[in-house]
Order: C-alpha cells, then structure tokens, then sequence
C-alpha cells in the first residue's frame, strides 16, 4: 500500500513539474517570437567555424529546452530512463550558452553578459528556467522504478 502512494506522489510530482514546463516553454516561445532576430540566426552565414558551431549548438539547444524538456516530463516511461531524457533535454540549452559566452571572453576578452541587463526576460530563461530544471533533475535522479 506505501508502495502505491509514494508512486501516487511521484506522478503528482511530475505532473507539477510538467505544467510549470509548459509555462516556461510558453513564456520561452514568447520571447523566441519577440526577439526572432536573436534566435533565428543561419548557422551558414557565420564568418567562422566557431561561430557555425556555437550557431548551431544554439539552436539546438533553444528548441530542445523549448519543446523536448516539458515532453519528456509528459512521456510514460521508466522513472529513470525519463531523468535521463529530460536531463539531456535542458542541459544543452545553458551549456550551449556558457559555451558561447567562455568563447567570446577567450576570444573577445568579453563574456557580453550585458544583455541581461538590457532585456531582463532573459534572466527567466538563460539562469532561472536552467536552475528550476536542475532542480527537478537532482530531486528525481535518483527516484526508483515503480
């Protein structure tokens, strides 16, 4: 019967993570359609392979946080197989933003941080949407096959 319950709370538990998923991915989609200068940019077009590269990783990784994270919060499968799709699914968003940001100080002597300043909605996706999802990640890491 405890068996049952704990499995109880943890579908709770992740259907509230899923919800607060679609509306960080709604809010994303808003600001995507807001500054579409920002994010549509042509790998293509880029003066460097570097910039092709991080170009590229951008992209990904903005419409894999946008899209996959609140699906796989949605998808019925093992507990862990789930933490491990949805891990991957937001970790490339901020990874490919330190990425961007420790090329430009390597290459520019600049992080160019500055934009969170200018546009503070930046602040909801770039650092506190990354932090809430590592949040949920580290408390159902570990969460047991039910």
């Amino acid at each position: 019967m405890a068996l049952n319950k704990t499995a109880a709370n943890a579908l709770t538990d992740i259907n509230k993570y899923r919800d607060l998923s679609i509306v960080i991915s709604l809010v994303f989609l808003l600001e995507v359609l807001t500054y579409k200068d920002f994010f549509f940019l042509n790998p293509g077009d880029a003066t460097s392979n570097l910039i092709a590269l991080q170009r590229t990783f951008f992209d990904v990784g903005w419409v894999s946080f946008m899209l996959f994270t609140p699906l796989t919060l949605s998808l019925s499968l093992v507990p862990r197989l789930r933490n491990r799709l949805f891990l991957i699914s937001w970790v490339i968003w901020p990874i490919s933003l330190i990425f961007i940001h420790a090329s430009s100080l390597f290459t520019d002597q600049n992080l160019y941080l500055d934009y969170l300043l200018n546009y503070p909605m930046f602040i909801f996706t770039d650092v506190l949407a990354p932090v809430f999802y590592f949040w949920v990640w580290y408390k159902n890491r570990s969460q047991k096959e039910n």
